[in-house]
């Protein structure tokens, strides 16, 4: 029995079906962890921003800073200078 799975194997291996196999299942793989890490960044990314956004609402609403001050503070993060925020209204 152990000498016909490794006849099969040498087979396979001799067929030249092994190395393209290994390939794509590797790749496919390595597809689905960067997409599943990709997701999970833009959650975490998204919820701390969202998370920052209702801090500067409170400290708004209470007075400490002005809504200009909290506008400019949540802008100072864009990646475009000068592209206003649409999530923000003043």
């Amino acid at each position: 029995m152990y000498y016909l799975a490794q006849s099969e194997f040498a087979r396979l291996v001799d067929s030249g079906v092994v190395i393209p196999l290994v390939a794509i299942v590797l790749g496919c793989g390595i597809g689905m962890v960067a997409i599943i890490a990709t997701a999970m960044t833009r959650t975490t990314v998204s919820r701390h921003r969202e998370q920052t956004r209702r801090e500067v609402a409170a400290y708004v609403a209470e007075g400490t800073i002005s809504p200009q001050d909290a506008v400019a503070m949540l802008n100072a993060g864009n990646m475009r200078p000068g592209a206003p925020d649409p999530d923000l209204q003043v």
